[in-house]
């Protein structure tokens, strides 16, 4: 019988500052991990044992002023291969959801990073976060 693999990670903190291009983002709240493949210290999961995952990410801007123009891109990454992007754009409060299915081997890694934008800042807490399952050998 294989064991399940599934996490959940989120931000302690509300606010996220000062994000920088290509930055692995370190989600340190760790809901949930059983398979324990996800890495708060290093921001990775990396596959306990190989099968199609489903990986979900979702990002909340956090603009304070009255600017049109702020957004905010994160990518999904599968090594160094981006595999989806959300993108949050344009109001305050704004989020955008990602979601990818995919073959990961065992000891590959699936990852987060701020891929860009004008505004460097991302809602933490519970506005933005990383999941992912195993849905199948």
């Amino acid at each position: 019988v294989e064991e399940p693999v599934a996490f959940t990670v989120r931000f302690r903190e509300y606010d996220i500052h000062d994000l920088g291009d290509g930055q692995i983002l370190q989600f340190d709240n760790v809901q949930y991990n059983i398979g324990s493949g996800y890495d708060p210290a290093t921001g990775l999961f990396i596959a306990p044992s190989s099968g199609t995952y489903l990986f979900y990410i979702k990002v909340m801007t956090h603009k304070e002023g009255t600017e049109s123009n702020d957004k905010v891109e994160l990518s999904l990454l599968h090594g160094t291969t981006k595999i989806a992007q959300a993108y949050s754009c344009c109001v305050k409060d704004n989020v955008s959801s990602a979601v990818a299915a995919l073959h990961v081997t065992a000891g590959e890694h699936v990852h987060v990073i701020f891929s860009g934008g004008t505004d460097k800042t991302l809602q933490g807490g519970w506005h933005t976060s990383f999941s992912g399952i195993k849905v199948s050998p």
